[in-house]
């Protein structure tokens, strides 16, 4: 795929100008083995390419982001396909990332930027997911990152929101007889490491924090679904995220208590026939 930036001007400084206009190819190929009815063996690789229309200090235009990605992994199916399991290790190279604000420039409105030089990704991801029982549903992610900048005026720093580790878990089960045919409950966990504020600001991380979320829903009318969510059981205080530049932080939501009702109109349009009709 080729890629093609038509040519942009900046007028920010001084009512200077400059322009810039490139163009690349990106590729990408993968391969899929199947070892049996059940495994899988696959490898990729894929580049990527993003002009970039952000200023550096010396008020020129930055040079366009670029990237690879190589993966590999296995996928297996289990429980005649009621199961499903995933590996996967990669590698992914972002280059010249811009980020605002250069703290070496003279400021501005909108910020400068700076080239971030080479960011590399190593990491591994496992995937559970399906039915392994009638009614019983399951979802499971979890993955290990390995991330620094690699060259550039960051070198051997830690991009902002960047975490070791992070895992999310959900579980349901759903009444499959009885009179109480169709009421589930389900529980779901979420867990992160700590992680850096800023590329800006060296050393300077927010905390991990863990998340526990419940649900009580009722899928026993044939059009209507009701659920009942809790988020945030425990009331946690954490900080969800950071800005994408300065040292600012934003708290995650207090204890949070949900109600949905959720109604095919289409469905029910046996019962009221005016529901039922399309305009």
């Amino acid at each position: 795929m080729i890629v093609r930036m038509p040519s942009v001007e900046n007028r920010l400084i001084n009512s200077t100008t400059s322009d810039i206009q490139v163009e690349d190819a990106t590729g990408r190929a993968g391969l899929v083995f199947d070892v049996s009815q059940q495994v899988s063996v696959y490898g990729l690789y894929a580049q990527s390419f993003n002009p970039v229309s952000s200023v550096g200090a010396d008020g020129e235009l930055l040079e366009p982001e670029t990237g690879e990605i190589y993966e590999a992994g296995v996928k297996t199916e289990w429980l005649d396909g009621k199961l499903g399991v995933n590996a996967a290790l990669f590698r992914l190279d972002r280059q010249d990332i811009p980020f605002s604000t250069d703290p070496d420039g003279p400021g501005g409105n909108p910020p400068f930027s700076v080239s971030g030089g080479l960011q590399r990704t190593d990491g591994m991801e496992l995937e559970i997911n399906g039915e392994p029982l009638p009614g019983w549903k399951l979802s499971f992610g979890g993955a290990l990152f390995d991330l620094e900048f690699k060259d550039g005026p960051f070198v051997g720093a830690t991009p902002g929101g960047a975490a070791d580790w992070q895992v999310g878990l959900f579980t349901s089960y759903e009444l499959q007889t009885g009179a109480l045919k169709g009421l589930g409950l389900g529980a779901g966990l979420f867990a992160i490491d700590e992680r850096g504020v800023s590329v800006f600001s060296p050393g300077l991380t927010v905390e991990g924090y863990e998340r526990v979320d419940l649900s009580l829903f009722y899928n026993g009318f044939e059009d209507t679904k009701i659920a009942l969510q809790v988020r945030n059981v425990f009331d946690e205080r954490y900080v969800e995220g950071t800005a994408s530049f300065g040292n600012n932080g934003y708290f995650g939501a207090p204890t949070a208590v949900l109600l949905t009702v959720r109604i095919d109109l289409e469905g029910l349009g046996k019962w009221f026939p005016s529901l039922g009709q399309k305009p």
